[in-house]
């Protein structure tokens, strides 16, 4: 008998107390806790390390279509050309792009610039599909520095355009004539971005001459460059 009792308790003995159980958990929240910051700013760095190709990409497919287009990058001679979606399209219709995932970037669906679900690649670009504005009417005789695409972009008029923060907490993803592609600060007034959605917008500066003063850097597009925003944004 005494030695059926011990049996016993010894099978007892395997299991863990609640005790032990709720420390478990705990320690296992806790490197959760630490883990998540790191891993969601390398998923942010990837996001945006991949907007920096495709950017690169749409910049070829601009090269191509102009060396078939008379030197001149999609506009309203080329095609129909109102929005920035129009004149993206253009490089789809001529076989320079093959894939709207190169127009898209999930990230861009947090500041409403797209949707946060993939392009249907049907072959008809819309603004859901699209994280890309377009400058229309440069030529590669314009300023080299000057931005034909840009992402983040919420509205855009002559000489400037408003870029949400929301995209790349501050940044926002430009390229230009000469095939540059970074990511640039954007001004913004207000406390820092933070995580809980509250974006504040603003324009892209950057240093200009010899005396280091920020300027905009839409304001060296010439007179007869039309800077276009994304149409709509996600949904």
């Amino acid at each position: 008998m005494k030695t059926n009792i011990q049996a016993t308790q010894k099978r007892k003995r395997k299991g863990f107390t609640l005790v032990e159980l709720l420390v478990v958990i705990a320690i296992i929240a806790s490197l959760a806790g630490l883990s998540y910051g790191p891993i969601m700013k390398h998923l942010d760095s990837a996001a945006k390390t991949e907007a920096i190709a495709n950017g690169k990409s749409l910049h070829s497919a601009l090269l191509g279509f102009m060396g078939q287009n008379d030197n001149s990058f999609p506009n309203d001679d080329t095609g129909l050309a109102t929005t920035a979606e129009d004149c993206l399209q253009q490089l789809v219709d001529g076989g320079f792009v093959g894939d709207e995932k190169y127009f898209w970037n999930k990230a861009n669906g947090k500041g409403d610039i797209c949707s946060i679900n993939q392009p249907d690649n049907d072959g008809t670009l819309e603004a859901n599909e699209n994280a890309w504005g377009f400058t229309k009417n440069l030529d590669p005789g314009s300023d080299g520095s000057a931005p034909i695409l840009y992402d983040s972009c919420t509205s855009a008029s002559a000489n400037t355009a408003s870029f949400t923060t929301l995209t790349w907490k501050g940044q926002a993803v430009i390229v230009r004539i000469d095939g540059s592609c970074k990511s640039l600060g954007i001004d913004y007034t207000g406390p820092p971005v933070g995580d809980d959605g509250a974006g504040k917008t603003g324009s892209v500066m950057e240093k200009r001459g010899s005396g280091g003063q920020q300027a905009d850097i839409f304001a060296i597009l010439p007179s007869y460059a039309v800077p276009l925003a994304t149409t709509s944004g996600g949904n």
